[in-house]
Order: structure tokens, then C-alpha cells, then sequence
């Protein structure tokens, strides 16, 4: 899979912007920025296992919901920043997501992650909002310890996708998500899982469906540490 389609696969999320003025009488009318809220904020480490290196990193999920009178087109960077161990990203345009939920605009990322891949630092993190007029919106969140690759409890063995039919994952949790992908990689549909075996008609109900299917990528969330856990892509092939 080309790195277009594995960006596809991991973060199949519409972008977009919004932008508005006012012009009245002739002139451009100002009004003084307004201040921005940080709404709702969701921020979860997630396990990942990709196959194609063979080996687990740590990525970060940060998401926020912003109230801005200006309209969220006004927000110009989203900063997330450890301040002890000096790591930081910088979110914008370029680089973020953006998903519509009713009249809620939640802007960021599920991929965030070290250039090394090692384990993301605990302890508490920062996340700023900026808008064009530098006004900013800030809030704290944490990753608490047991964190890291190695005492999280996530799983030490390398997942394995055993061929069949029917496929078999193996070193993988009992109850997961299955999302499917086509060659290019996009987004063909989720399965939901309690058992190792998997089938092409867990995932399509017609032949000429589950023949589109090529990539497929496991996901499961523990509920008692907040972590998700990830295997993939993984290339497939259904012949009937």
C-alpha cells in the first residue's frame, strides 16, 4: 500500500474550511476577535502494530470541539505540547481532519506519534487553540501511568493474519473491529468481532463486495486503561 492509501486507511476524514466577512456601506467593517472556547476535547494513546515494519509504535488521538463566533474557519492551529519533555506538534489546514457531527466541527488527528515511534512521556500535556487574531483557548489533559509500549498491557507478540479460508487473527484480543479497505484505500465497511475466525461474508453480503476487499485493519478499545489497540493493514483476497 502506497503511503496516500495508508493515510487513507488510518484517518478517512473529509477536510474543510469556513471562512466569513462582512462588508457594508462601502467599507469593511471589523468587530473585535472574538475569544474561543474549547467545547469538548477528546484525546485517547492507541497501540499500533504495523506489519509492514513488524513492530508496535505509540499514536496519539486528539480531537476538539471549538466555539468561536467567528466561525471555526477562524482557527488557524491546534498546538499539543508536553512541556517537561519538550515534545510538541503543530496542527493546522494542512495537516488536520475535520469531522461534522449535527452543528459540531471537531478538528484533529488520530495519528500523532514520536519520529522515533517510542512510547508518547506521561504525565500532563497541554493543547492550544489559535485563531487568526492570536486569540488562544487552552486546556490540560493526561496520559497516566502504566503507559508505554511496555507496561500498558498491550500486547508484546506481533499480531498475525493466518490465511484460510477462513482467516484466522491470531495474538489479538478476543472482541474487536474489523475495517475493510479497497486497493486504494478506501473505507468499505466495519465488522464486529468476538472471535478469531473471519470470513469475506463477515464483511459483505455479495461476491462482487468482498471481491473489492483488499486491506483490512483490527482495532480494539480497553476500557479499563482508555487505550485502543491496533493491527494493521493487513493485504487480503476473497474469491467468493
Amino acid at each position: 500500500m502506497d503511503s496516500s492509501s495508508r493515510s487513507r486507511c488510518q484517518n478517512s476524514l473529509s477536510l474543510g474550511l469556513f471562512f466569513c466577512g462582512l462588508l457594508a456601506g462601502g467599507l469593511i467593517v471589523s468587530c473585535t476577535p472574538s475569544q474561543p472556547q474549547i467545547v469538548q476535547s477528546f484525546t485517547q494513546l492507541n497501540h499500533v502494530f504495523d506489519p509492514s515494519v513488524g513492530k508496535w509504535q505509540e499514536k496519539l488521538a486528539v480531537w476538539v470541539q471549538v466555539d468561536n463566533k467567528d466561525g471555526w474557519g477562524d482557527v488557524t492551529s491546534v498546538v499539543v505540547h508536553h512541556p517537561a519533555e519538550r515534545i510538541w506538534w503543530r496542527l493546522d489546514p494542512d495537516n488536520w481532519s475535520v469531522q461534522q457531527q449535527g452543528e459540531a466541527v471537531w478538528i484533529g488527528t488520530n495519528s500523532l506519534q514520536t519520529a522515533d515511534g517510542s512510547p508518547l512521556p506521561t504525565g500532563t500535556w497541554d493543547l492550544t487553540v489559535v485563531t487568526k487574531a492570536q486569540k488562544t483557548a487552552e486546556m490540560e489533559f493526561s496520559l497516566t501511568a502504566p503507559l508505554g509500549l511496555a507496561s500498558s498491557g498491550a500486547p508484546k507478540l506481533e499480531p498475525v493474519l493466518a490465511k484460510g479460508p477462513p482467516l484466522v487473527l491470531k495474538n489479538f484480543t478476543q472482541q474487536y473491529l474489523v475495517w475493510a479497505y479497497d486497493s486504494l484505500g478506501a473505507y468499505l465497511g466495519t465488522a464486529r468481532k468476538t472471535d478469531p475466525e473471519l470470513s469475506g461474508s463477515d464483511l459483505a453480503s455479495t461476491p462482487s463486495e468482498r471481491s473489492k476487499i483488499r486491506w483490512l485493519v483490527f482495532y480494539s478499545f480497553d476500557k479499563s486503561t482508555g487505550n485502543g489497540t491496533e493491527a494493521g493493514p493487513f493485504p487480503v483476497s476473497f474469491t467468493n
